[in-house]
C-alpha cells in the first residue's frame, strides 16, 4: 500500500507499507475445535440414541445427476449409507447423463434395494430430473441432496427427530464447505426461521426436508426456476399453514469444487435470474406490491414495499442539552429526509435554557413542523420521555430518535416505513454507522453479555469493504430487538405493547423490552440496512456500566430469550458481538 502525505514543511513524501490480512486461518482452526469440542460429541450421542428413536419415518432422499464425477456421487452416497438412522431411501432422478463412467456409477448404485435410479432420455434441467425423483418417493419427508455433497453422519437422524412434531412442514440445518482436500470450512450456524431473511436469500438451502405431502400439493419442482427451484420451493411452503423448523447443527457439507455455486455464487447469473423471479411470483401470490431489485451481494435482493398511504411520523427527540449535535439531526432531518409528513416533537431535558433558546431562535423557522416539549427539572427518565412524546403525538407512527442520530440516505424513512406498515411486522431498526464508517447497530442479538448487544458492532458498514457473516449486517432480516436510537412503530403497536417501562427501565434497556413485548405479541421486528444514519454515540455518553438492577431486570423478565435468542446460533459467541464462533 502507497501513502502519498505532505510534512510538516510543505514536502510530499510517499510511504511503502505492507497489510497482512488475517482471520481466515483463525476461523478455521476455531471451527476445527468446534468440531472436536461440540460436533463429535453430537454424533456419538446420536448413534446411541437412534436405535431408541420412537417415531421413525421413512425419509425420501431425492438427488438430481448429471454427468457427475463418479468419485463426487460414490462419496455423496456413502455419506447416505453411514448414516446412524437407517429409516432411508435415495430416489435418483438423472438428467439424460451422456458420460458412461457416470452411468456406470448409477448402475452400481442400484443395485442397493434402498436406491431408486431413474433417467431422462435427454436433458431437461434440475427441476425435471427432481421431479422424476420425487415421483419415487414414498416416504413421509424428502430430504433434498445434491448429487456432490456430503450429509453429516447423523443427518438423518435429526431430521427424524424434527419430524415427529405433526405441524412441521419443513425443517433445515445449518451447513458448511469442504474443499477438494476434504477439509471442513465456513460454517453457517443460521437464525431459526426468518421469513424476512429468506426474502433477502435463500439462507434455508442445505439440508433441507419437506413433508412429502406438502411437497406434492404444491406440484413439486418448478422447470419455470430451473437453477432456483430450491428457493421457489422454498418459498411456497413457507406460505402453507405449518411450522418450519430449524435444528441448530452442521447437517450438509456443501462441496466447493471448480465450478460450484458454494465457490463461486456469482457466476451462476440463470441462478440468479430464476431467483428474482421466483420472488416476483411470490409477491404475486401473497398479493403484495413490491418490486425485487438485486440486493448488495451476489445471490440476495431488496424486496420494496410500496408504501399504500404517507401517513403522519412523529419523531419523539428527547435533548440532554448538548445544542450541537441537536442542530446535526434538525439539519439531516431537513435536509436529508426526502419523506415529508413527519413532525418532530423535541422533549427537552436539559438543565439550562440553551434547547429552550435554540428552538426559539432557530428550531421553529429551520424545522417548521417542530414542536416543543419543556421537561426541564425533572429526573432524567428516558422511558417518561419518549412515554409523554407518544402521548402528544399526532402521527400514526411513531420513530424513536436520539439527537446524536444523523441521516445518511435521503429515503432512509421511507426505507423504514416500508416494513413498519406491514400488518405483521412490530418495530423496524435502521443501520447505524459511527462517523468512521464501521457499524455501531445492525440489530440487537439477546444473550451476549449476559444480557443483550449490538449485531455486528464495529464491522465495516459498507458492503463493499466487508462481506462478513454471509452478509447478515446487509440484508433485511428478522431480530428480536432494535435500538431506540433509531426505531420506528406504529403508535397502536408501541401502545399494545405497554410503551416504555417507565419504572424497572428508566433509562437502558427499554428498547429492549418494548422490543421483547412486541414480539410475544405475535409481531415480528425488522432490521433494514437500506436506512442508514451516523450515529454520534460515543461523542454523547461514555462507556458507563448499565445500573445492575436494570440488567437482571432485563435478565429475570427474559430469562428465556436471553438463554436463546431464536435469531442468534448457540454455537456463536457470547463474549463479543462479531459473530465468531463460540469457544466458552
Amino acid at each position: 500500500l502507497a501513502v502519498r502525505a505532505r510534512t510538516r514543511d510543505g514536502r510530499e513524501k510517499t510511504a511503502v507499507c505492507t497489510l497482512y490480512v488475517v482471520g481466515a486461518d483463525d476461523r478455521r482452526s476455531s471451527y476445527r475445535q468446534w468440531i472436536e469440542r461440540v460436533e463429535r460429541p453430537e454424533i456419538d450421542q446420536a448413534r446411541r440414541d437412534a436405535p431408541a428413536l420412537e417415531f421413525r419415518p421413512l425419509l425420501s432422499v431425492v438427488m438430481p445427476t448429471f454427468n457427475t464425477r463418479p468419485a463426487l456421487l460414490r462419496a455423496a452416497i456413502e455419506s447416505l449409507r453411514v448414516q446412524v438412522y437407517d429409516r432411508w431411501e435415495l430416489c435418483i432422478g438423472d438428467d439424460g447423463s451422456t458420460d458412461p463412467a457416470t452411468c456406470e456409477a448409477l448402475e452400481a448404485a442400484a443395485a442397493d434395494p434402498r436406491i431408486k435410479v431413474r433417467r431422462l432420455p435427454e436433458n431437461r434441467g434440475i427441476a425435471a430430473a427432481s421431479h422424476l425423483a420425487l415421483a419415487e418417493a414414498s416416504g413421509e419427508f424428502v430430504v433434498l441432496l445434491d448429487h456432490d455433497d456430503l450429509l453429516a453422519p447423523h443427518a438423518l437422524y435429526e431430521i427424524a427427530r424434527a419430524a415427529a412434531d405433526p405441524q412441521v412442514t419443513m425443517i433445515y440445518s445449518d451447513e458448511d464447505k469442504i474443499d477438494a482436500a476434504g477439509v471442513r470450512y465456513d460454517p453457517f450456524f443460521k437464525p431459526d426461521w426468518s421469513p424476512d431473511l429468506l426474502l433477502s436469500c435463500n439462507y434455508l438451502n442445505h439440508l433441507t426436508a419437506i413433508r412429502t405431502e406438502v411437497l406434492r400439493s404444491l406440484g413439486g419442482f418448478s422447470p419455470t426456476y430451473d437453477f432456483s427451484q430450491d428457493y421457489d420451493l422454498y418459498l411456497r411452503v413457507a406460505e402453507q399453514p405449518g411450522r418450519i423448523v430449524h435444528v441448530p447443527k452442521v447437517l450438509y457439507h456443501w462441496r466447493a469444487a471448480e465450478g460450484s455455486s458454494a465457490l463461486a455464487p456469482g457466476l451462476k447469473t440463470r441462478s440468479a435470474s430464476a431467483a428474482q423471479r421466483a420472488l416476483v411470483a411470490a409477491m404475486h401470490r401473497r398479493g403484495l406490491d413490491a418490486a425485487v431489485e438485486p440486493g448488495p451481494g451476489p445471490g440476495t435482493w431488496r424486496v420494496r414495499y410500496r408504501l399504500r398511504q404517507r401517513p403522519l411520523v412523529s419523531v419523539l427527540l428527547p435533548c440532554g442539552g448538548k445544542v450541537n449535535l441537536l442542530r446535526q439531526c434538525i439539519d439531516g432531518l431537513r435536509d436529508q429526509t426526502s419523506y415529508e409528513r413527519i413532525e418532530v416533537l423535541l422533549l427537552d431535558n436539559s438543565r439550562g435554557g440553551e434547547v429552550k433558546a435554540f428552538y426559539d431562535m432557530v428550531l421553529s423557522r429551520r424545522l417548521a413542523c417542530t414542536r416543543y416539549l419543556d421537561c426541564r427539572g425533572l429526573p432524567f427518565n428516558y422511558s417518561m420521555l419518549n412515554n409523554w412524546g407518544a402521548k402528544a403525538a399526532s402521527g400514526e407512527m411513531l420513530l424513536l430518535l436520539n439527537d446524536d442520530v444523523v441521516p445518511i440516505n435521503r429515503d432512509w424513512l421511507e426505507a423504514m416505513l416500508e416494513h413498519a406498515q406491514r400488518p405483521e411486522v412490530g418495530a423496524v431498526g435502521a443501520k447505524l454507522l459511527y462517523p468512521n464508517g464501521l457499524i455501531q447497530h445492525a440489530g440487537v442479538v439477546m444473550g451476549i453479555f449476559g444480557s443483550s448487544g449490538h449485531a455486528f458492532k464495529m464491522a465495516p458498514g459498507d458492503e463493499s469493504l466487508g462481506w462478513r457473516y454471509f452478509g447478515l449486517p446487509h440484508l433485511v432480516r428478522n431480530t428480536s430487538a432494535v435500538t431506540a436510537a433509531c426505531l420506528l412503530v406504529r403508535r397502536a403497536v408501541f401502545w399494545e405493547a405497554g410503551g416504555f417501562d417507565e419504572e424497572h427501565l428508566p433509562v437502558a434497556f427499554q428498547d429492549v423490552d418494548l422490543c421483547l413485548e412486541i414480539l410475544a405479541r405475535g409481531y415480528r421486528n425488522v432490521y433494514t440496512p437500506h436506512a442508514k444514519l451516523y450515529h454520534y454515540e460515543s461523542v454523547t455518553k461514555s462507556e458507563k456500566t448499565p445500573n445492575r438492577a436494570e440488567v437482571e431486570h432485563l435478565i429475570s423478565k427474559w430469562s428465556a430469550l436471553v438463554a436463546r435468542d431464536p435469531y442468534y446460533s448457540p454455537h456463536l459467541t457470547r463474549r463479543t458481538e462479531d459473530y465468531a464462533i463460540r469457544t466458552e
